[in-house]
């Protein structure tokens, strides 16, 4: 918006000038070589496209929008540059790009809006498994069809942040630590699409994605085996407690959050300072951002890395599913007949979480050649203590359906390996079997160096990137 509408006129140069703010408080002069439109003071909106140079927006176009008329505005614009009610303003910040082309109002995402996404979503799903408990208590079908509804809805909403997030990744929205952390516009797509789950944020948003989306598909295979209040109650929980990770460690961080130090700033803005955003105009405090990415891992920029984790999180997220139907055996004290119905799914999670260890170690000696796979890899092995339980647990189903024995050891195999899944997902993330973190004495966005115990910095573009000095594999 135009601040006051005061302007001047330069009637040498023939320049016009104002001085503009946008929805974040960000204050610039704008010089236009052109005559004032005629309707510039009772306009509602005014957009200005132009270009930073000599410390000031130097406006190639001025589009002003009025009451009666929304075709004076680029159709992008029309929605956006209607007049709010109440409320905090949201909305772009001026910016700087590497071609110093502008557009003031540029809308760099909602902050809050992936945040609010998780967070609805992990309600959702909580009282979806409320609904599921009391309608198994009172056996009411009304209370049952609506935690129907609220699980549609947190899937349903799990998938819109996870949208969202890969929407910031492939625009390169940088004031987003997770995105500055692993994506860089020199990535080709594919690898930028799996910077998504290249980070502990992004491997937990897959996770919960998957887990969402294989609800649908057992609700739908409960409802018509008599096993899905007592099943979907504790898949609702499951997929609650991975939400409760997204809460933990957002992916939806904002940088200058992460690392107020370097970024957040006070008093007048820099003379000439790129990719701003006011935080706090009246107490002065703004924030600058990266104009480039971290970039991915070099030993992670391979074609295995959009297959591998992929499969790997699949089978991970089918663990579970052996694991609800032997809860759901013991509280219907139905001992025999939920090893029928869980058969099929312990067979296709040990099939995916096979195939995703053998590509894992296809991929290590690929990368790595012979010692790389087959030394102590902590990832690795995680990952194949599950999958020989699973397969043990196969050959007990088996059993129990010809001669109906390893009833109890059924019970005892089909949660284990989902319970080992959790374990060795706590052992590697949590840091537990993981290197001394690096020193990082660099701004985002500088690509200072440093050095640490056991580890060596390689800097990249804009940024600094900690690698192993041993030639350790992706942790996946």
């Amino acid at each position: 918006m135009v601040q006051d509408r005061e302007t001047s006129f330069d009637a040498e140069t023939g320049r016009f000038t104002f001085t503009m703010v946008d929805d974040l408080g960000k204050m610039e002069e704008v010089v236009y070589d052109g005559a004032k439109p005629n309707n510039f003071e009772i306009a509602d909106a005014i957009v200005v496209k132009g270009r930073f140079s000599d410390g000031a927006f130097h406006a190639e176009d001025i589009l002003t929008k009025c009451r009666r008329s929304t075709r004076a505005l680029p159709s992008r614009f029309r929605k956006r540059s209607k007049p709010r009610r109440r409320g905090r303003a949201r909305g772009g910040a001026f910016t700087d790009t590497a071609s110093s082309d502008i557009v003031l109002f540029h809308n760099y995402g909602y902050a809050m809006t992936g945040t609010i996404l998780v967070r609805f979503a992990f309600l959702a799903t909580l009282c979806a498994g409320g609904l599921y408990f009391y309608s198994r208590r009172r056996d009411d079908a009304q209370k049952l069809q609506l935690a129907r509804y609220s699980f549609q809805l947190s899937v349903l909403l799990v998938l819109s942040f996870c949208l969202y997030l890969l929407y910031l990744i492939l625009t390169h929205q940088f004031q987003y630590t997770y995105v500055w952390n692993y994506s860089a516009t020199t990535l080709p797509t594919p690898l930028l699409v799996s910077t998504f789950y290249a980070g502990q944020e992004g491997s937990f948003s897959l996770w919960t994605l998957y887990t969402a989306v294989l609800g649908i598909f057992l609700l739908s295979y409960t409802a018509r085996r008599n096993y899905e209040k007592e099943v979907m109650m504790i898949w609702c929980l499951i997929q609650a407690s991975l939400l409760t990770m997204l809460i933990i460690k957002n992916p939806f961080a904002m940088i200058w959050d992460s690392f107020p130090a370097e970024l957040v700033h006070t008093g007048p803005l820099a003379a000439g300072a790129a990719n701003t955003v006011w935080l706090d105009k009246a107490k002065g405090i703004w924030a600058q951002f990266p104009a480039e990415g971290k970039g991915l891992n070099p030993l992670l920029q391979n074609y295995w890395m959009v297959i591998h984790p992929q499969i790997l999180f699949s089978g991970f997220t089918a663990m579970a599913v052996p694991y609800a139907f032997a809860l759901a055996g013991l509280i219907k004290r139905d001992y025999s007949g939920w090893i029928r119905t869980a058969k099929p799914w312990i067979v296709y999670s040990a099939a995916m979480l096979g195939t995703g260890i053998i590509l894992g170690g296809y991929w290590a000696y690929e990368t790595l050649g012979w010692g790389g796979y087959w030394g102590w890899d902590p990832v690795e092995n995680s990952s194949l203590i599950p999958w020989l339980v699973s397969v043990a647990a196969i050959h007990t189903f088996m059993s129990q359906n010809q001669s109906g024995t390893y009833v109890r050891t059924n019970l005892v195999l089909a949660m284990a390996c989902f319970l080992m899944v959790m374990y060795s997902t706590f052992l590697t993330r949590s840091g537990v079997l993981g290197r001394p973190p690096c020193t990082r004495s660099w701004i985002p966005g500088c690509g200072r160096t440093g050095s640490s115990s056991g580890s060596s910095f390689s800097s990249r573009g804009s940024g600094a990137r900690c690698s192993p000095a041993g030639g350790g594999r992706s942790p996946w």
